[in-house]
């Protein structure tokens, strides 16, 4: 037989934590956000405070805990990264404790608008023109389709295709700085546009200038040219070259001056120059050759100038010729001179022997011979004169006479003659006399030093 209950005893348990949020699922979402909902935790004995959601990137460690501030099942997630996959998870809260975290679920992002480009530089320029180059943003979840290159002042964009990372800008002004921006698009839409860079042209391209010759000798060219055209005040600079073909070119000069003088060439030679300005490091372009010659070697000095007196009133001049010079016809200039007067030029013409008549009774000549060839040089006939004159001198003495004898001059070369022969074969006879007794001078000077030895000896 059973006996009838007690009274009844109430017992209460101890207040728990609550439990983990159920049906934890992903709501609307975009590039940057995802809405959440989730059914309600379960109280045990402690009424909920809240909820918290932890999220982050799949993969990755670092994760971000949110509290919500109402005890609403649902919230948005902000800030997110595009195209990228997030790992989330809920949980309750009490005045007790927290529940356990539900079981996460995963989530993707939806594709965003790329990101700005960077490192943005100008790559080339020139007087006209500038190259831009950048490096290509983040996706974001969609292919790049194409880049807006945008200048300012004046206003220009250029779209270029998504796999180039480069923009040529022609037709600019010389000397300027422009302004530029890149912006990239795809499929989401366009993202941001980069950070301004500036960007300035070369000063213009230097027109080349031309050369003119200045002097010619056998062994140098002396040239000019003018300054070439430029915009702004750089300064500028010329590079000269030569050749001897016309082909092969070698450096000559480079410097700032308009001039230059080329040693060491060769005689009658022909040489092709040409030149060039830089500006800031841009050259212009190589003007036409110009063709130079050297001139022939000058002749040298004649020798064996002999100056004797014929009569009083008439003097012989002789020297001995020079040899010719590149086949050249070589002639002579005499210039005769008085004491107390100036040279006077008394013959020209390809003899090595003149006579010069209508003197002063007395008086101290002197006489100069200079050879000279006559040749064509750049388009124009030039004299070249031997680097040196030969003298000789002679003083007259007694008056004039011999009226018989009459005076010719050949007015064809400038040489001055007499009629009569007689006078040029006292000269013959005078050089004559004068060779033996050099002959006879240095035998005796040969038998005097003959005598010393042997008397040394004795």
């Amino acid at each position: 037989m059973v006996s009838p209950f007690s009274e009844v005893c109430t017992c209460h348990t101890a207040v728990g934590c609550p439990a983990s949020p159920t049906c934890l699922e992903v709501g609307n979402k975009t590039a940057n956000s995802m809405h959440l909902r989730w059914q309600p935790s379960k109280e045990f004995g402690s009424p909920l405070t809240g909820y918290q959601l932890e999220y982050g990137i799949s993969g990755s460690k670092q994760c971000v805990v949110v509290t919500c501030d109402s005890l609403v099942c649902s919230h948005t997630l902000k800030a997110l990264s595009p195209w990228s996959s997030y790992g989330v998870r809920a949980r309750a809260t009490s005045a007790v404790g927290n529940s356990e975290w539900s079981s996460p679920v995963q989530c993707t992002t939806l594709p965003s608008h790329p990101s700005s480009p960077s490192s943005l530089s100008v790559l080339s320029r020139t007087y006209n023109s500038l190259l831009i180059g950048w490096c290509a943003p983040d996706t974001n979840g969609a292919d790049i389709t194409q880049y807006c290159v945008e200048m300012v002042s004046p206003p220009l964009s250029i779209c270029v295709p998504a796999m180039e990372t480069q923009c040529m800008f022609r037709d600019l002004s010389p000397d300027t700085i422009y302004k530029v921006r890149v912006q990239a698009e795809n499929a989401a839409g366009k993202g941001p546009f980069s950070a301004y860079i500036l960007g300035s042209t070369l000063q213009a391209t230097p027109t080349p200038p031309q050369l003119v010759l200045v002097s010619a000798g056998s062994q140098h060219l002396k040239v000019s040219w003018g300054g070439g055209k430029r915009t702004g005040q750089s300064l500028l600079q010329y590079v000269l070259q030569y050749s001897t073909d016309g082909t092969r070119y070698h450096k000559a000069y480079e410097g700032t001056g308009p001039t230059h003088r080329l040693n060491k060439l060769h005689p009658a030679t022909k040489y092709y120059l040409r030149v060039a300005a830089l500006c800031d490091g841009v050259q212009s372009e190589w003007a036409e050759p110009a063709v130079f010659s050297t001139t022939p070697t000058p002749p040298p000095a004649p020798k064996g100038v002999v100056l004797s007196q014929i009569n009083p009133s008439q003097l012989a001049v002789l020297w001995k010729p020079v040899q010719e010079n590149c086949a050249l016809p070589v002639a002579y200039v005499v210039q005769l001179k008085t004491f107390g007067t100036d040279y006077l030029q008394v013959y020209e013409g390809i003899e090595t022997s003149c006579v010069v008549s209508m003197l002063a009774a007395k008086g101290l000549h002197e006489a100069c011979v200079r050879a000279v060839v006559k040749c064509e040089v750049n388009g124009s006939v030039e004299k070249l004169w031997s680097l040196s004159n030969s003298e000789a001198h002679c003083e007259c003495r007694g008056t004039a006479q011999d009226e018989g004898k009459e005076v010719v001059k050949q007015e064809a070369t400038g040489q001055h003659i007499i009629s009569d022969t007689s006078p040029l074969q006292n000269v013959v006879t005078l050089l004559k006399k004068e060779k033996c007794l050099t002959v006879a001078f240095f035998i005796g000077l040969f038998a005097l030093i003959a005598g010393l030895i042997i008397v040394s000896r004795f």
